[in-house]
């Protein structure tokens, strides 16, 4: 809370959500557990993002998955060791990184308005999803923004 008493949130735009499906909505909680919600006004503005599929080679496997073995319950072959990474690993981490956005800090940790970083690199444009292809083979894994599996 503000010292004015006032609270500010902000709110994402998931990429996978249409516009016309995108309805954000306020919850508010006293320390006595009422609750009320309530809708508010936004502006949201559908984006379409890119296709693009992603080589990766047994060079690349080979030179990154040794960083990832420790961190893997079961070794195993490269591309094991890869979507294992790539999934389960990377889902615990967003479940983490949920656990600690409902830890908010009471007053904002920044001033000022948010900025671009200066000369950034744009050629993501993220999120991106398509095919990654491994070995020539483009239909052994896909991926979409956060997500990678075996078909």
């Amino acid at each position: 809370m503000q010292d004015s008493g006032f609270y500010a949130c902000l709110f994402a735009y998931p990429y996978d959500t249409t516009q016309k499906t995108f309805v954000p909505r306020v919850v508010a909680r006293d320390l006595a557990g009422n609750e009320r919600q309530a809708g508010i006004y936004y502006r949201a503005k559908d984006k379409t993002f890119r296709r693009r599929q992603i080589k990766i080679s047994d060079s690349f496997l080979a030179q990154k998955v040794p960083e990832f073995e420790s961190i893997v319950s079961e070794p195993g072959e490269p591309i094991d060791i890869f979507l294992a990474v790539n999934g389960e690993i990377r889902k615990q981490n967003r479940a983490l990184i949920a656990e600690l956005g409902q830890k908010t800090a009471p007053t904002p940790l920044w001033e000022g308005p948010f900025q671009r970083q200066p000369k950034p690199r744009r050629w993501l444009n993220l999120p991106i999803t398509g095919p990654i292809t491994i070995r020539g083979n483009p239909s052994i894994i896909k991926f979409t923004w956060g997500k990678i599996w075996r078909p």
